[in-house]
């Protein structure tokens, strides 16, 4: 293995990005280094007054079929993958160039199926030469630099002289095996989602999961535990780094809840807060007001809110900024923060704060968990339950605004954890029970919550139905007259004769939530 420090006299230079490339060609020509291009990036240069070659003076054949076949040669691929030691005899045969430098970047496949739906088009920008090459360039990291990314370029600058040494070459090379898997993954995952489509099934046959570590963490869920974030898109980076304003570095926990949080936070338009400790939302409310949602969510559990997380889809105002410097909460989530907030928020610097300003939400499409050696997958419960959805047996029928309060709790309890029950009262929680293994304690921790908060508006909305009548005699001696549950239960008569029996409104919505 050749590891000595190597000049560059020669360099294939093929970039869809052109950020950063005059520089560097200018640069590689002041040191003599022959440079040769494909047409796009040669006329590029070539109004810079930046000397290249063709590829085809390489070749001797022209680019052919729209430019498809361009650098699909084996002068173009021998002077990359020749061994300098080994491969002389073949290279002077067949009168090969050695190239000692590779500079390309990759049709930008990912940001095309963001905005085009022509899947002909599509096809049409999938990137093969430019993949070979880098990859030819990758496994020759012995003799060859390559350079997928601009940010690079000032650094390969600086070797130009005294010569690109052994350990820059292979960690050039890893950079850009892992920039063609990820472009290969995206296609994979787009034609595998065509396919299933048209085939109408789940999943694809196979399952590849492909990320990048964003940072290492302090520690996991356990400060004996190791951990890392990763993520394979921008957004993810953006908001726990690049949007974090204040506070100590973010936990294996933290993320996790600011990631349940934020999910339960925009499925509302209204103003809305909510608070989330060890991984479910303890208190939810929206209203018209920010401050108003802000004081409801905190009054529904403010014993839970102790040391969690707080999550405003609106500025947060100066009233709750003096609150919360007065109480211990982990993380504030909340978009555009004047100077005049983030001054009093500082004067607890440890106290994480998180802009949401530019971060675009979006839901994901299926969620994993791993489970032995093997993880299970399906997509996110990203339903809404809506009037045709909902059965009413009993007697008595709820009106408008009771209505309001169903969706909304129905909302809320997607992200509590199974078994899950929820009492609330003009879009505001009162009330949580979570993680039981019965549900009648489910209940019964529900209405502990709520306390002296319960009056004949208060709606119990529970994540599977009731197997047992003793949970709807629990509720109706609670106080509580309206209960929502997706029936199914072999005892559903039984339980909707008891609520008629006590005056109470029973709604069947059809659909399950668990999570688990």
């Amino acid at each position: 293995m050749n590891k000595n420090s190597l000049k560059i006299k020669s360099a294939i230079i093929s970039v869809y990005n052109k950020h950063g490339i005059k520089k560097l060609a200018q640069e590689l020509n002041k040191r003599g280094v022959v440079i040769y291009s494909t047409s796009g990036t040669k006329n590029y240069l070539k109004k810079a007054s930046i000397k290249t070659f063709s590829i085809k003076k390489l070749t001797n054949f022209p680019e052919i079929m729209e430019g498809k076949i361009k650098t699909l040669h084996p002068k173009v691929h021998g002077g990359i993958l020749g061994e300098r030691n080994n491969d002389i005899k073949d290279i002077s045969h067949h009168n090969i160039h050695w190239i000692d430098l590779i500079v390309c970047n990759l049709y930008p496949f990912f940001e095309i199926i963001q905005k085009e739906n022509n899947i002909d088009k599509i096809i049409k920008n999938i990137d093969i030469g430019g993949s070979a090459m880098i990859r030819s360039a990758a496994k020759n990291f012995e003799w060859v630099s390559v350079l997928i990314d601009p940010k690079d370029y000032n650094l390969i600058i600086s070797k130009l002289d005294s010569g690109v040494d052994f350990i820059q070459r292979k960690n050039f090379s890893i950079k850009a095996f892992s920039y063609t898997s990820k472009y290969d993954f995206t296609i994979f995952r787009y034609l595998s989602k065509k396919e299933n489509i048209n085939k109408n099934t789940y999943f694809s046959k196979k399952f590849i999961f492909k990320s990048n570590k964003i940072y290492d963490l302090r520690y996991g869920e356990n400060p004996h535990q190791k951990a890392s974030l990763y993520s394979n898109s921008n957004s993810c980076k953006e908001l726990f780094i690049k949007n974090k304003i204040q506070g100590k570095p973010l936990s294996y926990n933290n993320i996790v809840d600011s990631s349940v949080a934020i999910k339960c936070l925009y499925e509302f338009k209204e103003a809305a807060c909510v608070i989330v400790k060890h991984g479910s939302p303890c208190g939810v409310s929206i209203s018209d007001n920010i401050d108003t949602a802000f004081q409801q969510a905190w009054e529904g559990d403010n014993i839970s809110a102790f040391g969690g997380i707080v999550a405003l889809n609106k500025p947060c105002t100066l009233k709750i900024a003096k609150f919360l410097i007065h109480n211990f909460i982990e993380i504030l989530l909340a978009p555009r923060f004047k100077k005049s907030i983030l001054l009093i928020l500082s004067k607890k610097p440890n106290f994480q704060i998180i802009d949401l300003a530019n971060y675009q939400y979006k839901k994901d499409s299926f969620f994993l968990q791993q489970v032995l050696d093997g993880f299970l997958l399906q997509e996110t419960n990203q339903y809404n339950i809506i009037n045709d959805d909902l059965f009413v047996p009993t007697i008595l029928k709820p009106n408008k605004s009771q209505l309001k309060d169903i969706f909304f709790s129905w909302k809320v309890i997607k992200y509590i954890k199974s078994n899950a029950i929820l009492i609330v009262e003009n879009r505001k929680t009162l009330g949580i029970g979570m993680g039981q293994m019965s549900r009648i304690d489910a209940v019964k921790f529900a209405i502990l919550k709520a306390k002296n908060k319960i009056s004949i508006s208060s709606i119990l909305i529970s994540d599977a139905f009731f197997p047992f009548p003793d949970a709807i005699k629990l509720i109706s001696n609670a106080g509580i007259k309206i209960i929502v549950q997706p029936g199914g239960s072999i005892k559903d008569k039984i339980n909707i004769n008891i609520c008629n029996k006590y005056g109470l409104i029973m709604l069947f919505t059809g659909k399950r939530c668990f999570t688990h």
